[in-house]
């Protein structure tokens, strides 16, 4: 097996085991009796949802679909959030632009 492909794979699993730590630590916190939402503030759920997402895991996944054949969808999702180019976009948005880069097909 490459390195490449191992590497791969083990950031896969990485990815699934804190993906699963953040459940169980959500239940446990329902079991606790912690309630969701607090005074106004997000949930400890959205909270673990929103992990930091960089402006370089949005270039890797867009670069990706841009190889794949999407780069004029591409163009258009980034018009969507208002920029000719990713790094005009604000951080706030890379979630949702993820979001909608994974649904292209």
């Amino acid at each position: 097996m490459s390195k490449e492909k191992l590497l791969k794979e083990i950031k896969k699993d990485a990815e699934s085991l804190i993906s699963s730590i953040n459940e169980l630590l959500i239940e446990i916190d329902k079991q606790q009796g912690v309630t969701p939402e607090i005074d106004g503030q997000i949930s400890i759920e959205e909270h673990l949802k929103q992990k930091s997402i960089t402006l370089e895991d949005v270039r890797r996944v867009l670069a990706d679909k841009s190889r794949a054949g999407y780069t004029e969808k591409i163009r258009e999702l980034l018009q969507k959030y208002g920029a000719k180019k990713l790094s005009q976009i604000d951080e706030k948005h890379f979630s949702a632009l993820l979001k909608d880069a994974e649904d292209l097909r």
